[in-house]
């Protein structure tokens, strides 16, 4: 019997070269990802020299497993165009150091919102939607952040306060609803805000809670127990846009401030007094914490119920601002720290009982609906500039689920 004749590929060296710079690979570690999970590695260095000078092809396969390593659809490897401009395409070429560190899948999600950035300004240009920045004056690190977090705080009310008189958000009844109106507000200045949803049962994870992409995308991870250190993140990545600084930054709690990264601290004080709003005096009256006042526990209670401060930024300030000691400030941050640790247990435990007596109490987790995306999107699908099936992808509608669900809500 005939063997049956495999579909051979060549490979575009130039994108792959680009891909490997871009994720920072050596070619050993591009090899040991590309034979993953072989009993033998069928790709070696030599056999991938050849490969990258077209003496010879790789079969489907070996194209679905460049796919799966990079997300990059299984043509774009193949393709014949010449490999993108490196600075303009990614973040990760215009910059060379960030605040956060990375992992090989947070590189990934950080490369598909770029990718995204590039459809939504062709989506733009469609439909004659402009994308010019809303905001006037011009900002730089050598502004005070407490009188621009001030301006920018008052804006927001205003706009708020035409929103709600519209009926286009609801009043802040809680953290959940202040998120989703702060996220409205950005997207009347035209900055488009998209929610990154981690998966409770995906393995990978990203190690950034948020970013700022130039020049108008802003990415935040899903906090669903922690909506505070979300919004925290929100407006810390607004500030970045209003200083026109790109930047990925850390889940870490040490990096809550950044040393002497001036930038860094700039966005840490301008969200801190944004969210402080019209409580700056209850901070201005305290002294230093320490454990003779209690830590000022009960002041700083008052402080988080009136504004949307979680105690660890509350206190990371005081720190900041030389009104509590590293040591003091440790001792509260354990105490805060065991606390949530508490509480998760208590989760989980209340999880795993309910799970024993067949009760789901929760339903899966959705992220925030960017409205001026969706809007765009469905812009450009009335226009006749993008069909169904592309309306689905951008919106993540599921092939069964109706489009007029989506597109008039």
């Amino acid at each position: 019997m005939k063997k049956k004749e495999l579909n051979i590929f060549f490979i575009n060296p130039e994108r792959l070269s680009y891909l490997l710079d871009l994720y920072k690979l050596s070619i050993d570690s591009f090899l040991e990802l590309l034979n993953k999970d072989l009993k033998r590695s069928l790709i070696t260095k030599e056999i991938l020299s050849d490969i990258l000078d077209k003496k010879r092809g790789i079969s489907i396969n070996y194209l679905k497993r460049i796919d799966k390593i990079f997300n990059c659809g299984l043509t774009w490897v193949v393709g014949k165009g010449e490999a993108p401009d490196k600075k303009k395409r990614s973040i990760f070429f215009r910059k060379e150091k960030f605040n956060a560190d990375f992992n090989f899948y947070s590189k990934k999600v950080i490369t598909k919102y770029e990718d995204l950035k590039f459809q939504i300004e062709a989506l733009s240009k469609s439909v004659g939607f402009d994308l010019k920045d809303k905001i006037k004056e011009k900002y730089s690190i050598k502004d005070n952040p407490i009188i621009v977090a001030e301006k920018m705080f008052n804006e927001f009310n205003n706009i708020q306060r035409n929103f709600l008189a519209k009926g286009i958000i609801k009043n802040n009844k809680d953290d959940r609803t202040y998120l989703v109106n702060l996220i409205r507000v950005l997207e009347e200045l035209n900055i488009f805000v998209f929610e990154h949803l981690e998966t409770v049962t995906k393995k990978e994870k990203v190690s950034f809670d948020g970013f700022f992409i130039s020049p108008n995308i802003i990415v935040v991870k899903r906090q669903q127990k922690y909506l505070r250190r979300e919004i925290f993140t929100l407006i810390h990545e607004f500030a970045h846009y209003l200083l026109k600084i790109e930047e990925v930054d850390d889940d870490d709690d040490n990096k809550l401030f950044a040393g002497d990264n001036k930038v860094e601290n700039w966005c840490h004080s301008f969200a801190y007094y944004f969210l402080l709003g019209d409580e700056k005096r209850l901070v201005n009256e305290l002294k230093v914490a320490n454990k003779n006042n209690n830590y000022y526990k009960t002041e700083i209670l008052g402080i988080y119920n009136k504004t949307k401060l979680s105690f660890k930024a509350i206190y990371t300030n005081l720190l900041f601002s030389n009104k509590i000691s590293r040591d003091n400030y440790e001792i509260i941050m354990g105490e805060i720290n065991e606390n949530i640790r508490a509480n998760e247990i208590r989760e989980k435990i209340k999880k795993d009982k309910n799970k024993d007596l067949g009760i789901t109490v929760f339903a899966s987790p959705k992220p925030i609906v960017s409205n001026i995306f969706k809007d765009l999107v469905v812009s450009n699908y009335f226009e006749g500039s993008i069909n169904e099936p592309e309306l689905r992808y951008f919106l993540n509608i599921k092939q069964k689920s109706p489009i007029d669900d989506i597109i008039y809500s």
